[in-house]
């Protein structure tokens, strides 16, 4: 019962996570009500499953990612003086809560991967001359791609 909980907390985390990209890379921006959706549907799930599975330490564990990412994802926010925008800084939670819930390595490889798949983006974009260092570029799509690829692989 567990692992059905967690898989549809990842398929839901996937569908959401489309959805997020899409509206991310037309509007730069992040709705609320989608992070909110994606949250409420991960701590649901994921309660569920800590239910199902008698231990609260996983569940736990999630919280705890949840505002670890977040918090590092605030203070990059007020590092870069708003490049990095508020809908990035409250999409970092239901991240974090996911990507903590398998492990502190799911955690760590998910996240560092948005970080090296954008940089990766961003600099294709600056050798193809399609953008500059001013040019902004939808972060969220590498948040969701990070985290999918950090589940996959650990």
């Amino acid at each position: 019962m567990t692992d059905a909980l967690m898989i549809a907390a990842q398929a839901g985390f996937v569908v959401m996570g489309v959805w997020v990209t899409h509206v991310d890379i037309h509007e730069h921006r992040i709705p609320n009500r989608l992070v909110v959706t994606l949250a409420g549907l991960l701590l649901a799930l994921c309660a569920a499953a800590s239910v199902a599975g008698g231990s609260i330490a996983p569940l736990g564990r999630a919280a705890a990612g949840a505002v670890l990412l977040g918090g590092v994802y605030g203070i990059l926010r007020a590092a870069s003086r708003g490049a990095l925008g508020g809908g990035d800084v409250k999409l970092a939670v239901p991240v974090g809560f996911l990507l903590a819930w398998d492990g502190w390595a799911p955690l760590l490889v998910g996240s560092g991967l948005a970080f090296v798949i954008g940089g990766i983006w961003s600099t294709a974009l600056l050798l193809a001359r399609l953008g500059t260092a001013s040019t902004a570029v939808a972060f969220g799509p590498f948040m969701v791609l990070g985290a999918v690829l950090g589940l996959a692989i650990t």
